[in-house]
């Protein structure tokens, strides 16, 4: 990492590429936004339907990878992927307990985590060398560069958690959440999932030499 930059100035470059991913993929991450809304409003509406919750999970799975690769292949990140849906379930499995773990017994450990396998998704799918080899190298990865990361997820992170939190507070009073409260809180959601997405992707192009243009700052 450049020593002559600082942590502001190495956060707003992983911004830009960040804003450079969504808009290549603005399509598709208008079919999420669209799509994960839709659902969660539908499910908000019947909130006994079990089988909606579990639609809805699939759905958002589906479109959540469907998301990421149109990022990897419209933002020119990789000629090919090298591997697909299933690697990305598995990595969603293992990190997704693995971070839930480290965040309900030791909120450090967890935010620790969350951080260091930042660009795990699109190495698993790019790398295609499994699920544990991607997850190794996420972490080796992302070593040196742990505070600037964690800086650059922190607003996007924070946007998907102000409006679930407040999404739970105020269901409780609802048997079925009015339609606008609902709408309002699934947007909200859905755009914090993007921004994740878009971030996490970004630190991968420039940790792995993808955007030559910026990735001088991670040398």
């Amino acid at each position: 990492m450049h020593s002559a930059m600082t942590v502001a100035e190495r956060v707003s470059l992983i911004f830009e590429e960040a804003q450079r991913l969504v808009l290549a993929a603005w399509k598709s991450a208008a079919i999420y936004l669209a799509g994960v809304t839709a659902l969660g409003v539908l499910a908000d509406q019947d909130p006994e339907a079990i089988g909606m919750g579990f639609l809805l999970s699939g759905v958002q799975l589906g479109l959540g990878y469907f998301l990421l690769t149109q990022m990897i292949d419209k933002g020119g990140l990789a000629d090919r992927r090298s591997a697909g849906f299933g690697t990305y379930f598995g990595l969603t499995l293992l990190s997704g307990i693995a971070i839930a773990v480290g965040l309900v017994f030791l909120l450090i450990p967890g935010i620790f985590l969350f951080v260091r396998w930042a660009p795990l998704y699109p190495v698993g799918l790019v790398d295609g060398d499994g699920i544990g080899a991607a997850m190794g190298k996420s972490f080796e990865m992302t070593k040196p560069h742990f505070w600037p990361i964690l800086v650059a997820l922190l607003p996007v992170t924070a946007l998907q958690f102000v409006f679930l939190i407040g999404y739970l507070a105020i269901e409780p009073n609802y048997f079925t959440l009015p339609l606008l409260i609902s709408t309002f809180g699934n947007l909200g959601i859905s755009a914090g999932l993007i921004g994740i997405t878009a971030v996490c992707t970004a630190v991968f192009a420039l940790l792995d030499n993808r955007n030559e243009k910026i990735a001088a700052v991670f040398d």
